[in-house]
């Protein structure tokens, strides 16, 4: 079997943008990030560090004739001390020549079990329970020439090692698809997922032909400026914004900063690409996303999801951008 490390190979990583390196004895082992390098010096806490480490919608793309494909990682699945106590399956999806083929679950791995400040989500404390490594394998491909992807979980943070397989790796071909940009919090993230097929943005990329970048956050979309700048760098034919959920939960902005937040992100994202179309959906009771329990006041909160939605929506933000209350897509679970 050749075996061919993540980094300096002809795999494409898609989704990603940098890497950690959590083992120095391990130099080939690398964990993927969705946000760039130099995003590190701007975040207030280790919060959205972590779920940038989560690898929701990130995907493995090559092409070889090999029959069987091996896959090292080190999946390391998260706990939240009160609010995720069960650890979520940690499956690898494999598309042939863009279609589904198979899925494994990863059965060892470690426990990353983390303490918040809440409602910020601030991370107080991370413990690691340290678990083995998994081989995930898929076999029985066949020995001609094909297109493969393989989809990471989102319920976990994946460290990956050396890829084996039975005949040689090429670069894959390029994807021509158009390219879609989603920005999100948990509910775009889908840490709950089984698979990761069952992430919504990655199963309307694949049943809509899109090539999919997902900024899905769980508890950290605050309209952070580093994040808009690296939509604004990351090429795109569409961007979707889903907001609000994490600012009343948090409480993290009043009426009066999130209007110009909401003005600024789309200002850094068109300043950069004037012609994008930009579609901005907020949590309401109109929207297929939705969490009734916020629709209410507590002692802390100052809006509910009705009054952020109804203030925005009372104000332009931005030519090139629309608000709307998305029709309920029925998308088809896998079975």
């Amino acid at each position: 079997m050749a075996q061919y490390p993540l980094l300096n190979s002809p795999v494409e990583v898609a989704g990603a943008f940098d890497y950690d390196h959590d083992q120095p004895n391990r130099p080939d082992w690398v964990i993927p990030r969705r946000l760039p390098d130099w995003t590190r010096a701007q975040y207030a806490d280790n919060g959205i560090n972590q779920t940038a480490r989560t690898p929701s919608g990130v995907r493995l793309r090559f092409r070889t004739g090999a029959s069987e494909i091996k896959l090292n990682v080190l999946v390391s699945r998260v706990l939240i001390s009160g609010l995720v106590e069960n650890k979520r399956p940690a499956a690898f999806d494999l598309f042939v020549n863009g279609k589904e083929s198979q899925s494994v679950l990863a059965q060892h791995g470690n426990t990353l079990r983390l303490e918040l400040s809440l409602p910020n989500v601030a991370i107080l404390k991370e413990t690691i329970e340290p678990g083995a490594d998994d081989l995930i394998v898929f076999n029985n491909l066949g020995d001609e020439m094909k297109d493969i992807e393989i989809w990471f979980p989102s319920s976990a943070v994946v460290e990956v090692g050396p890829i084996e397989t039975d005949k040689e790796i090429l670069a894959p071909n390029k994807d021509n698809n158009k390219k879609w940009i989603h920005y999100g919090s948990s509910i775009s993230q889908c840490g709950e997922a089984e698979r990761p097929l069952d992430i919504w943005p990655v199963r309307a990329a694949k049943l809509l032909g899109l090539n999919l970048t997902s900024y899905g956050f769980g508890g950290q979309c605050h309209l952070d400026g580093f994040v808009a700048r690296s939509i604004a760098n990351t090429p795109a034919d569409f961007i979707s914004l889903k907001l609000g959920i994490n600012v009343v939960n948090a409480d993290t902005m009043r009426e009066r900063t999130f209007i110009p937040a909401v003005h600024n992100f789309l200002w850094f994202v068109f300043k950069r690409a004037p012609g994008r179309t930009t579609n901005r959906s907020f949590n309401s009771d109109k929207s297929p996303y939705v969490a009734p329990r916020n629709y209410q006041k507590t002692k802390r909160q100052k809006l509910t999801f009705h009054e952020w939605s109804r203030s925005v929506r009372q104000r332009r933000c931005g030519k090139h951008a629309r608000s709307f209350a998305p029709q309920l897509c029925r998308v088809p679970r896998h079975g």
